[in-house]
């Protein structure tokens, strides 16, 4: 049975060919790019539903939705002259409302009031491309598109269970070793979710190790895969909380925040919960900044001593574009900057 369009109800776009339509950056600057890209459940995907005339809906985007008075939203705009979408405020022309035409199946086809070019169907091109407005072509999965009420999301194998594929092929001696990380590792992946997401936004459902001899550090993450070193795992055969902070790291798909609170949300992870342990103290040297063990102590504090959900709604800010520096966020949620914060903490 398909999902049909409610009035002030907020849905995910997505289309057939698994993308969906997603403020840029999650700027709301009028003009912004609004671009195919894969599901990861922020608010930049999320589309509040305003009945019009005609059958007709616009679109708001939830980056907006409850923070401005009537006719003053940022909504899915159609750009004739260059024949894509942007971000725009509301005016509520042609060009800004659209037409739901139900395919069957729990599809429809998103075609735009505005005829001057004739019929117009709003099409995902590719992950990162603007969505176009093109003729339709029933053969183009891009204009096709379900509609997904907020609040759900794509299910995990397991309950936001995740599949580990090793590649040991580069150090073979070590093939053992990797396997007897695999299910620590997929133990904690949902004790992760829960810890820094929550209902937020759906994790990867999969990634892979590589003991990559090329690699000279410890440890790295990059979009699905996590490249290790094999001669550090062979002079450090029982560190397992490495692989842990770089699995964070494939959870959080971050966009905005800092490099050192991704690094200190990674390491918080594996200090306060994996081991259990983390720095006894702090000096007076040290700053926030410092990232990894550092800022961990500094999350710790702030979860402690202010909000004990803190760590998962930063984490939430980066990955969705909503995190506006560390002077505002942190003052919003706990009353004081994060250097205020960190400079009531003793040290040594």
């Amino acid at each position: 049975m398909s999902v049909t369009p409610q009035n002030g109800r907020s849905f995910i776009l997505r289309s057939g060919n698994g993308l969906t339509a997603d403020v840029s950056s999650s700027l709301t600057t009028a003009g912004n790019r609004i671009q195919g890209w894969k599901p990861n459940g922020s608010q930049a995907q999320q589309w509040v539903f305003w009945a019009k005339d005609n059958g007709s809906w616009l679109l708001e985007t939830g980056l907006t939705h409850g923070t401005h008075g009537p006719g003053q939203a940022m909504v899915l705009d159609y750009n004739f002259s260059a024949g894509v979408t942007h971000l725009f405020s509301e005016h509520g022309d042609a060009n800004q409302r659209w037409l739901f035409e139900d395919t069957g199946g729990g599809w429809y086809r998103i075609k735009t009031v505005r005829e001057n070019e004739g019929e117009r169907c709003l099409t995902a091109v590719g992950e990162g491309v603007a969505l176009a407005l093109r003729s339709p072509d029933q053969g183009d999965p891009g204009q096709r598109w379900e509609l997904q009420p907020t609040g759900s999301r794509p299910q995990q194998p397991g309950g936001q269970g995740v599949r580990i594929t090793l590649d040991a092929g580069q150090a073979p001696d070590l093939a053992g070793w990797l396997e007897a990380q695999k299910p620590v590792l997929e133990t904690w992946f949902p004790k992760t979710v829960a810890l820094i997401i929550g209902d937020a936004y759906a994790a990867p459902a999969e990634y892979r190790i590589v003991l990559d001899r090329s690699n000279t550090g410890v440890a790295y993450a990059s979009g699905g895969m996590v490249s290790v070193n094999p001669d550090y795992v062979r002079r450090n055969p029982g560190d397992a909380g490495f692989l842990i902070h770089e699995q964070v790291h494939i959870i959080q798909q971050n966009r905005s925040a800092p490099g050192y609170f991704v690094e200190g949300v990674a390491d918080w992870v594996r200090n306060y919960h994996f081991e259990q342990g983390g720095l006894p103290f702090v000096r007076s040297s040290d700053k926030y900044t410092d990232a990894y063990k550092t800022t961990a102590y500094f999350l710790d504090h702030v979860a402690t001593h202010y909000d004990g959900d803190i760590v998962r709604k930063l984490n939430v800010a980066g990955h969705d574009g909503s995190y506006d520096g560390d002077d505002q966020w942190w003052r919003a949620r706990t009353g004081k900057t994060a250097q205020q914060l960190w400079d009531e903490i003793p040290k040594r």
